[in-house]
């Protein structure tokens, strides 16, 4: 294996439940009501599956693109990324470079956002490269945000693995051709079941890493 690919949301930062907390906030301001399977369902999902869904909770009959362009002219919602870092994180990815992997970043999140949580994390040293849902025709659950990585990556997909918490981005990953460990989503503790490895958390990642090279030695 020569590159690591991780979703953001959900598996280097616990946002998930940050967007969610937006989401409901902003529609009950509004006098809509949040609809749970729906506000889930967002999880992981391409920027136009959650306006979707946020749509169908407005109602009106209003397309998806109205309700985002609503939203982002009438909030300053901002996720403070140090405070929901997960734990060991840091220290994982640091490790990790520092043995010569190349870690990049495929997340259905906006390139901002990403940059954003890199910088203010202090992530941003060991971060080889970055593709967001804005940079491609489809994000997940498309292939297309880990096709384009594993071309940045500039290694076979066979030489890479993906790091992803949510049911649509292990299915992007997998359409992509990539070996998957699942990170346990906290809001989808169930999200995880395709994967092909799974870990609690990426401070676990070593550990199964030294069981892929085990496999692979024996082979």
């Amino acid at each position: 294996m020569k590159a690591i690919i991780f979703d953001m949301d959900g598996v280097l930062v616990n946002s998930e439940p940050v967007y969610l907390d937006f989401f409901r906030r902003f529609l009950l301001a509004h006098g809509k009501t949040p609809q749970e399977d729906l506000l889930l369902h967002t999880v992981g999902a391409s920027n136009e599956i959650t306006w979707q869904d946020m749509a169908a909770m407005w109602g009106e009959d209003r397309d998806w693109r109205w309700v985002e362009s609503f939203y982002r002219a009438n909030t300053a919602n901002q996720v403070d990324y140090p405070a929901v870092i997960f734990p060991g994180v840091k220290e994982t990815l640091a490790a990790l470079s520092a043995q010569g992997w190349r870690l990049l970043i495929a997340s259905a999140s906006r390139e901002t956002s990403v940059r954003r949580m890199m910088r203010e994390t202090g992530l941003e040293p060991y971060i080889y490269d970055i593709v967001s849902g804005e940079m491609v025709a489809h994000s997940k659950p498309a292939p297309d945000v880990y096709l384009r990585a594993i071309e940045r990556a500039g290694v076979p997909a066979e030489n890479c693995l993906a790091v992803e918490d949510s049911a649509h981005g292990i299915e992007a990953a997998h359409r992509a051709g990539l070996t998957v460990i699942g990170v346990r989503s906290l809001l989808l503790p169930h999200a995880w079941d395709a994967a092909d490895y799974r870990i609690e958390s990426v401070a676990a990642l070593p550990q199964i890493l030294d069981t892929l090279w085990n496999k692979q030695e024996e082979v």
